[in-house]
């Protein structure tokens, strides 16, 4: 789950914005209250009493325009911080797969003296040379590299959870299936 911080909340609204603006250009002159309602309360609106079964409204026109658009933004919104959420997860189990693994590493080295470089030397000598991790360092890629891209696994849980939250809040299938296209273009680009 992403953390409620101000950033937090600016990355939503980012990629929000860039399915809004694929999907749903028009509601773009709506999409900052829409968006700080969607902050407000971030579930999705149940039925009022006076809606029918499918959450259509008994309009005397018809129409049901109002609902129609209002949605796009809440849906987008929940859509960004699963997504997110979901990413944030995977980032972390992977920095911890790898502070791991390098950990393990570094601990067989001190009590196996030929996994260090220029094979066998004295104790000594390889525990003045061996480099300790720094408690509090940051683990994970350094600042210069790219983090490893998602698996096509990773792009296809992105779609579906992107998906489950867009049908989540009332928009019809194909709608969903476009704001998740949208989205994982979105965050392509990023």
């Amino acid at each position: 789950m992403l953390p409620d911080t101000p950033a937090a909340r600016t990355l939503i609204a980012d990629f929000s914005r860039a399915v809004v603006l694929e999907t749903a250009p028009e509601e773009l002159d709506l999409f900052d209250e829409l968006i700080e309602d969607y902050f407000s309360s971030p579930l999705p609106a149940r039925p009022s009493p006076g809606e029918g079964p499918g959450g259509e409204a008994d309009d005397p026109l018809g129409f049901g325009l109002s609902e129609t658009i209002a949605a796009v933004t809440p849906a987008a919104a929940a859509m960004a911080s699963a997504v997110l959420g979901y990413l944030l997860t995977e980032t972390v189990k992977a920095t911890q797969e790898e502070s791991a693994a390098a950990l393990k590493k570094k601990i067989k080295a001190l009590f196996n003296p030929e996994t260090q470089p220029g094979g066998k030397s004295e104790p000594a000598k390889q525990e003045a040379n061996l480099p300790l991790p720094v408690i509090g360092a940051p683990a994970g890629p350094k600042p210069d590299e790219d983090p490893a891209p998602l698996t096509v696994e990773q792009l296809q849980q992105v779609k579906r959870l992107a998906r489950k939250q867009a049908v989540q809040f009332g928009l019809e299938p194909d709608l969903a299936d476009k704001m998740a296209i949208a989205l994982v273009g979105a965050l392509a680009l990023a």
